[in-house]
C-alpha cells in the first residue's frame, strides 16, 4: 500500500481560485506509482479571527478546499473523499 501525506498552512487565505491546480503538490513525481491513500492536513483554513475560531463561521473556505482537493484528485485517479 502506498500512502501519500501532505500538510499545508493555507494562512486563512480568502483569495483562493476555485480552479487552483494542486497536482504538483499532490503528486509531484508523476513517474511514481499512484498512491492508494492520501492524507491532507490543512492549517488555518479559516481566517484567524476569534469569531471564526469560536463559531466556525467561515465554512465557505472549508468547502472550497474540499472541492479543490476532490477536483484535483479526480484528475489523478478515482478516489473517495
Amino acid at each position: 500500500m502506498i500512502i501519500s501525506v501532505h500538510s499545508w498552512n493555507v494562512n486563512g487565505s480568502k483569495y483562493i481560485k476555485e480552479d487552483l491546480n494542486l497536482n504538483k503538490w499532490i503528486q509531484p513525481c508523476k513517474d511514481l506509482k499512484t498512491p492508494d491513500v492520501f492524507f491532507f492536513g490543512l492549517e488555518e483554513v479559516v481566517e484567524l479571527k476569534a469569531t471564526n475560531i469560536v463559531f466556525n463561521s467561515n465554512s465557505k473556505n472549508i468547502e472550497l478546499w474540499k472541492n479543490l482537493l476532490t477536483t484535483n484528485l479526480k484528475e489523478i485517479d478515482k478516489y473517495i473523499i
